[in-house]
């Protein structure tokens, strides 16, 4: 474990993540990824914006519409009991799966005061993190395998629970 004297920094990530089917109550991987699974986790703050130029070609004004949104991308190592529950723990879901992220770090970005927490007690995020696709498994021989998957947060696109299937 790091010790700091003086500044303190930010080591390391914690939480778990659960993949569930566009129904949003059907998981499909092998349970939560177990703490420390989490490798990395990058998240991206976007809005929409125009920047109109006068006839000189110089921006003369910065117009930022809404739809906030939130781009997350996870790496976490495969993980399990067994080298097959392993290999479970990285089935993806199709289109329109969510994610369900819990005990990671609490950081406010846009008009989300927890930006990566999916409604829990203590966070009480109605978001969804939405699977659009693009997950990639990663093996090698003289490494840890891994799986990575970039998911998208919309501020127009909320539900009851983190887990409900959103419909429209």
């Amino acid at each position: 474990m790091a010790t700091s004297l003086g500044t303190v920094v930010r080591f390391g990530v914690g939480g778990t993540m659960v993949l569930y089917a566009a129904d949003g109550s059907t998981a499909v991987n092998s349970g939560p990824l177990a703490v420390g699974a989490i490798q990395s986790l990058e998240v991206t703050h976007e809005d929409d914006a125009l920047e109109p130029k006068d006839k000189d070609g110089k921006v003369f004004s910065s117009v930022v519409a809404n739809n906030d949104r939130l781009t997350l991308n996870v790496t976490a190592l495969l993980s399990g009991s067994s080298s097959s529950n392993a290999a479970l723990s990285a089935s993806f879901p199709s289109g329109n799966g969510r994610a369900v992220l819990t005990g990671c770090p609490v950081i406010k970005m846009g008009p989300w005061a927890d930006a990566i927490n999916t409604n829990t007690a203590s966070a009480p995020n109605t978001y969804l993190w939405i699977y659009q696709g693009g997950g990639k498994v990663s093996m090698n021989n003289d490494g840890t395998a891994t799986m990575t998957a970039t998911f998208k947060r919309f501020g127009s696109v909320a539900s009851t629970s983190s887990d409900a299937a959103v419909s429209i």
